[in-house]
């Protein structure tokens, strides 16, 4: 009798089933996700969002690489949100949301089969800011006269600013006015430059994360990482080497654990830093628009 009932049970599941249409999706397509700042508080606007986690109606639709176009099943008023990932250090094998931006939350009228592209303020994809209550040092972006970066006693060569065109920061669709950068020449033949930021910073610690953002270019690899300063000693940590880029490109450091990692220090200090082991040709650093990050 029980199987019997089980049976029957299943014949109508699978009836009812076979009975049910297929719902169709929407299709959405985001190309990008800027940002914009207040340059005189927050710095540059210069962003690298290679990553988006989209939710409909609280839902949550998935993870996807920019640019994406991916389906969607909703019939009517639905509210998307957008929230925007990084390479954590600049490993694309590490995407993390960046806590510091805003989500970009929106309602939409979609329809079955319906082909939307999000896009705002005229630009080719969402726009975001960086979250209110976050806190951002501009550590350097060379357009004053002085310099929050000096060299250390294994530097070879210093560091000097650059007003060439073609050597300055730039990015597609950045409406701010980049006039230098800072640049690097390093000898050839095995030569070491290293630079520290003169302010020390106090930043939190015990898992808090604390990111540097950067812009380079260069050909060599740069180091970047913190000096540490505790009462009866100094340390240095580094943190991530990027590799030559002959194109300006933005990373994040995350310098969570170098910071954590010293509960008894009083403050740290950013340094980059680099070897020129070729004996043929000098090699160039560009850099602009260090600036810290972190709640």
């Amino acid at each position: 009798m029980r199987n019997r009932f089980f049976f029957l049970f299943s014949v109508v599941f699978l009836f009812s089933c076979k009975n049910e249409e297929a719902k169709m999706p929407a299709y959405i397509t985001v190309n990008d996700f800027k940002i914009q700042t207040d340059f005189s508080k927050e710095g540059t606007a210069s962003s690298k969002i290679t990553t988006i986690w989209v939710e409909a109606n609280n839902e949550e639709i998935g993870v996807f690489e920019l640019p994406v176009t991916f389906p969607l099943i909703a019939d009517g008023e639905t509210e998307i949100t957008i929230t925007p990932g990084i390479n954590l250090n600049g490993t694309q094998a590490y995407r993390n949301i960046y806590e510091f931006y805003k989500p970009f939350t929106r309602n939409y009228t979609i329809a079955p089969l319906q082909e939307l592209t999000i896009a705002s303020n005229n630009a080719s994809g969402p726009i975001t800011g960086y979250e209110p209550n976050a806190t951002i040092l501009n550590l350097e972006d060379f357009e004053g006269a002085g310099f929050n970066f000096q060299k250390t006693i294994k530097s070879d060569t210093t560091l000097v600013s650059t007003t060439d065109p073609n050597e300055i920061f730039s990015e597609d669709g950045l409406v701010e006015v980049n006039k230098k950068s800072g640049k690097v020449t390093m000898p050839k033949g095995n030569s070491l430059i290293e630079f520290e930021s003169i302010q020390a910073y106090s930043l939190p610690q015990f898992g808090s994360n604390v990111y540097l953002e950067v812009n380079y270019k260069c050909d060599v690899n740069v180091t970047f990482g913190v000096f540490v300063n505790e009462a009866n000693q100094r340390s240095q940590a580094p943190v991530v080497t990027v590799l030559p880029s002959s194109e300006w490109n933005k990373i994040y450091i995350n310098l969570v654990t170098e910071v954590s990692a010293y509960p008894s220090a009083d403050n740290f200090q950013i340094f980059f830093g680099a070897v020129n082991s070729d004996v043929t040709s000098e090699k160039n650093i560009f850099i602009d628009n260090l600036k810290l990050v972190y709640y």
